[in-house]
């Protein structure tokens, strides 16, 4: 019980980097899990884009959604969390540049951002500003990740604690 104290214990302004964290991994996995259960729709979408060759898109349209469901995890877990929030700020990076040039072209495609929540929505000024806010959480965890309420530190303290106990119990 007092590991759960422990682990908990910090003051309020890590409770916002913490929500920083969860929010942008919710967002993450939520976007994935139409595109891993629906290959095939995504895989359309991908291709609507036309800006990678069509020989690459099913790789996209498999790899991709994963990607983003395993940084998801990640970060609401507090695993890997800078590479994971590298990651995205990687992918959102390509979003924007999909969803950039096709506004350009004038194209009225199918985001495939968040397909559960808005089935066919087209891509347009919004989708840029998302991405843009997304991008910003991402670099906020970046430069004030606490490690703090994240996996990893649980178990090192848990850890700690046995070894030292293991350390006690020797020298007696």
């Amino acid at each position: 019980m007092r590991t759960f104290i422990y682990f908990f214990r910090n003051n309020s302004s890590n409770i916002v980097w913490v929500l920083f964290r969860v929010i942008l991994g919710f967002a993450f996995i939520l976007a994935s899990i139409d595109k891993i259960i629906n290959p095939e729709k995504f895989l359309e979408i991908v291709n609507n884009y036309n800006i990678v060759p069509h020989f690459l898109s099913p790789i996209i349209a498999l790899v991709l959604p994963w990607i983003e469901f395993i940084c998801g995890v990640f970060l609401i877990l507090g695993i890997l969390t800078e590479s994971s929030a590298t990651m995205i700020i990687i992918l959102l990076i390509g979003f924007i540049y999909g969803v950039s040039i096709n506004l350009y072209r004038g194209s009225d495609i199918e985001c495939g951002c968040f397909s559960l929540l808005f089935e066919g929505e087209l891509i347009g000024f919004q989708t840029i500003l998302r991405d843009i806010i997304l991008m910003c959480l991402s670099i906020i965890i970046i430069f004030l990740n606490r490690d703090i309420w994240t996996i990893g530190k649980f178990f090192s303290y848990k850890f700690d604690k046995i070894n030292k106990g293991n350390v006690l119990d020797e020298n007696n």
